[in-house]
């Protein structure tokens, strides 16, 4: 299920055209467009499909609607419905039930021009677009009509536009041009429905194709405006043709957001978008001309780099993208945010969470997709693995390398900056940000309409104040180049949390935490996965020396799996990867030797274990102080430990009540811890929570989290602990009639004195009452029986 490889000819993510402002070809000086990008790599390469069982793909969608098709019936298109159960209604357009659009043109026409036409005559060009405009809003009506999408009323309105204009004297080019926009337009959200249960069509497609709706009537309703109310018969002169071509730049630009969106959220795949424009590519390479890749100015080899992008080999070699249909509705969201326009989202998007959570997986997704239809700009994955990665000292070069290589005029204007500049590289970051990109690039992002892209990953892992400093250059300088977006992602580390918090941050930036999507959501993702993954014909692939037929878990032992990986992706990965281990070659006992926990020599020695050990360790190491360590150790090993063995997650002031410390105690030893224990709730009170089981067996685990190192915690010794904090608390705070009840309260029904028992009873007073016992009986009770018996006596 994973993709494999592309046509070799098609390197979209590598070629150095842009998208220009008006999708017009480099013959007017202009930087070549995304049209131009598919025409010049002819049958572009694709993603390839979900691979089934048995090793095949999944195909391009076949019997997808000719250039010009929808049969029209009343101004709705013929959809198919096929029941599908209880699910609803199936859209399907198959061969048989498309008309092409010559059939609705007067005999003897065709949807080209013949040869011997007058170029100049553009009737038969009108007539045929306007069959195309209806084929595509009668396709629109037909969603509107069949699903809950916006915009239902604006598509009549349209069509009454479009019949205003009985004939034209425009460009001919240009209503060719216009048709074949609307094909694909028609075309584009044909694929994207084609083949689903209607009642599950995802709500932000339905949006999607709702921004289309309103869009395309915007379009129509600007060349119109000013006549198709006085006159029934509006005629468009030569002169006003540029009206024309206008449109044809909206409905440019309304396509490519709406695949960027969709593409990036994995509503459609790549050879969809690929397969239209190349089934239109006749109709319209003489209005975008294919270019020849042209060499990237030399003087751009000067510049410094890493091997930092999405695809370099250091970059494929650890780091994969998300598996197929899982993670959808945040990159859905993700790439509604990359499509919206200029000045209707914030420019940069940070995406945190905790360690192991996935946060790479997803921005190698984003980059791929957004690279296959040639959105993304340039990438930057930070490693303090890789020498010129755990610096910010390579990252403007490197960057302002790959924008260079993605346009020519990009590498141009750097390759002059660098001129004229030529110890650039040398500078403070904001320094070389400024001379390598900002400057040079700030009037070509001008005219430019549709997005850019720049992925960053792991900013965490370089230098804690050269994160904090590359991030300010960001938020203060990106939001000055138009239509550039950038996507963060990170762990929670204080410094860029502080940062991001900031009172002048607020509304600037978008951000999200990974560990805030739903237990549930996060369980199906996985569940998707491990189905896949421990499937008969994955597990015989994956151990071929096994006698069929293939092992099988039960449906009890992936839902353990499921519960095992908790919200970390990670997890589940490395799970099956011990379960299938060929050396082994014995899967039923991997499986119960990781759903039994025993830390025998194969798992200790596990990727697994090795990868989330270290990962740990490096966390707590770096959260250490490098002065007053000892002091640090202490105050971890209060307040963590009471956090590990703590019955129920408490808020921060319940917290410190709890163990008799003031709070800011407690938020000196995890202040820099949050990349483990992201708080949630209210940000004057924070809950600390473990948010897998695997950080809790690693620091009360002697082999893997040794005593010397100062963080492991001995469980047994901190129940004892929280036992007598929580007599404390109790004899300091129970007494007769705690909530101040009246006679008459006392036949009131629960409900009716709650209000009265929250006041009164407070979070760390009804915990204390609530578990003392469970940590009296896990701890040392003959070290605490002396100190708690007078306690147990008098309650």
């Amino acid at each position: 299920m994973r993709k494999k490889g592309r046509d070799k000819d098609a390197n979209l993510a590598d070629s150095d055209a842009s998208i220009s402002a008006t999708g017009a070809s480099t013959s007017d000086g202009k930087n070549p467009g995304f049209f131009d990008k598919m025409f010049k790599h002819g049958h572009s390469k694709g993603e390839e499909g979900n691979n089934n069982d048995n090793g095949s793909s999944k195909s391009k969608t076949s019997g997808a609607p000719s250039a010009a098709s929808a049969p029209i019936d009343g101004g709705r298109p013929s959809l198919s419905g096929v029941q599908g159960g209880q699910g609803g209604s199936v859209v399907d357009v198959p061969p048989s039930e498309v008309t092409n659009v010559q059939s609705t043109l007067p005999s003897g026409q065709s949807g080209k021009p013949a040869a011997s036409e007058d170029p100049k005559s553009s009737s038969k060009a009108w007539t045929i677009t306007k069959a195309s405009l209806k084929a595509t809003l009668g396709i629109l009506a037909g969603l509107a009509e069949d699903l809950p999408i916006p915009g239902k009323g604006v598509i009549g309105l349209t069509l009454q536009l479009i019949d205003t204009v009985e004939k034209v004297s425009a460009n001919k080019e240009d209503l060719e041009t216009l048709t074949s926009r609307c094909d694909l337009l028609k075309d584009s959200i044909v694929q994207s429905i084609k083949g689903k249960e209607t009642s599950r069509l995802p709500p932000d497609l339905m949006t999607s194709i709702g921004k289309l709706i309103e869009g395309l009537h915007s379009a129509f309703q600007k060349v119109f405006e000013e006549k198709a109310g006085t006159v029934t018969a509006y005629l468009l002169t030569e002169e006003e043709s540029d009206l024309i071509e206008e449109t044809n730049n909206t409905i440019t630009h309304l396509l490519e957001r709406f695949w960027l969106e969709n593409h990036i959220a994995g509503r459609i795949v790549l050879t969809d978008i690929l397969t239209n424009v190349q089934d239109h590519e006749a109709t319209m390479k003489e209005k975008f001309i294919a270019l020849e890749r042209e060499a990237q100015d030399a003087r751009l080899d000067r510049l410094p780099r890493a091997a930092a992008a999405y695809d370099s080999q250091e970059v494929l070699d650890t780091v994969s993208p998300c598996f197929e249909g899982t993670r959808e509705a945040l990159l859905g969201g993700i790439g509604e945010w990359a499509s919206s326009p200029h000045g209707t989202v914030p420019s940069i998007y940070v995406l945190d969470g905790i360690a192991g959570i996935g946060k790479s997986t997803i921005l190698k997704t984003i980059a791929t997709r957004a690279g296959g239809i040639n959105f993304l700009g340039a990438s930057f994955f930070f490693s303090r693995d890789h020498e010129r990665r755990k610096t910010t000292q390579y990252f403007v070069s490197t960057i302002s390398f790959q924008l260079g290589c993605y346009s020519k005029e990009f590498g141009v204007r750097i390759a002059d900056a660098l001129q004229k500049h030529p110890d650039a590289t040398e500078k403070d970051v904001r320094t070389q940000f400024n001379w390598l990109i900002l400057d040079p690039l700030r009037d070509l992002m001008e005219g430019r309409a549709t997005p850019l892209l720049i992925t960053i990953d792991a900013l965490d892992e370089c230098d804690e104040r050269q994160a904090h400093a590359l991030l300010t250059v960001l938020l203060d300088e990106v939001v000055k180049l138009r239509n550039l977006k950038v996507f963060v992602t990170t762990r929670p580390e204080s410094g860029i949390r502080h940062l991001l918090e900031e009172p002048s941050q607020q509304g600037e930036v978008a951000r999200f935490h990974v560990q805030d999507i739903e237990q549930s959501v996060v369980e199906a993702d996985i569940q998707v996965y491990l189905d896949f993954r421990l499937a008969p014909g994955q597990v015989q692939r994956a151990l071929p020396a096994l006698p069929p037929p293939p092992w099988q878990p039960t449906k009890d032992q992936k839902a353990k799996l499921v519960r095992m990986a908790g919200k970390l992706f990670i997890i589940a990965y490395t799970a099956t990867e011990f379960i299938l281990d060929r050396r082994q070659l014995a899967p039923d006992d991997q499986l119960e030797t990781l759903l039994e926990g025993v830390l025998d020599d194969g798992l200790v020695g596990s990727d697994y274990i090795n990868y989330m050990d270290r990962l740990y360790m490096h966390i707590l190491r770096s959260a250490a102080p490098s002065a007053g360590t000892a002091r640090w150790l202490a105050c971890y090993q209060d307040v963590v430990g009471t956090i590990i063995v703590l019955q129920n997650p408490l808020p921060q002031t319940a917290f410190a009540a709890l163990l008799g410390v003031k709070v800011p105690y407690t938020i000196r030893a995890l202040e820099n811890l949050h990349s483990i224990l992201a708080p949630t709730g209210d940000a004057h009170n924070l809950t600390f929570h473990i948010h897998h089981k695997s950080f809790s067996d690693f620091v009360t685990t002697d082999e893997r989290c040794a005593k010397e190192t100062g963080f492991m915690i001995e469980t047994k010794a901190h129940h004892a602990h929280l036992a007598l904090c929580c007599f404390e608390v109790m004899e300091a705070a129970l007494k007769p009639n705690i909530c101040g009840l009246s006679p008459i309260d006392w036949y009131k029904d629960l409900k009716d004195i709650q209000s009265s028992v929250k006041d009164a009873i407070s979070l760390h007073v009804a915990y204390a009452c609530t578990y003392w016992a469970t940590h009296l009986e896990s701890g040392d009770l003959e070290s605490l029986l002396p100190k708690v018996g007078c306690w147990i006596f008098k309650f």
